[in-house]
């Protein structure tokens, strides 16, 4: 008998612990809000700088190793359904990042940041190593997709 009301108690509590990490994630966008996401590695590596806005609009700038200013390649406009995926994706990018255990031994030159803004307030992750990152690095390659699935091949973004 005691064992039940124990495994009632930490059941209870757990099911608060959950109920209120849940109440700290958005779970609807604000009305206003944009996300940026940059990728390089090396100077002598490509960059790009990704701004999606709230209406679907995204905005691609890249940077070769040959040019010394970023060049807007892609101004267009995202349907619906993929900008609330990429926004949850976002979300739960930021809400799951965790520090790493131990150093990385992968080296595979990625590194980016990711941020969230919304009425003069920003939520930003850093990331090097993209195939090392966990939970974080997974809904960061959901929202690389779900960008690139939509944007013309010579803008595709990595």
């Amino acid at each position: 008998m005691r064992s039940v009301k124990i495994a009632t108690l930490i059941l209870v509590f757990l099911c608060c612990t959950l109920s209120t990490f849940a109440q700290q994630l958005p779970t609807k966008p604000p009305s206003a809000w944009s996300i940026n996401l940059n990728t390089g590695g090396a100077p002598w590596e490509i960059q790009f700088r990704v701004t999606i806005e709230q209406d679907g609009n995204i905005r691609i700038e890249k940077k070769d190793k040959r040019a010394p200013e970023f060049k807007q390649i892609h101004d267009g406009h995202l349907p619906e359904a993929q900008l609330k995926e990429i926004y949850s994706h976002t979300v739960s990018a930021l809400a799951g990042f965790r520090f790493r255990d131990a150093p990385s031994d992968v080296a595979d030159g990625t590194s980016l940041r990711l941020s969230l803004s919304a009425y003069g307030t920003s939520m930003q992750i850093g990331i090097a190593g993209l195939q090392d990152a966990g939970a974080a690095g997974e809904h960061v390659k959901a929202v690389l997709k779900l960008m690139n699935e939509n944007i013309p091949k010579d803008a595709k973004v990595w």
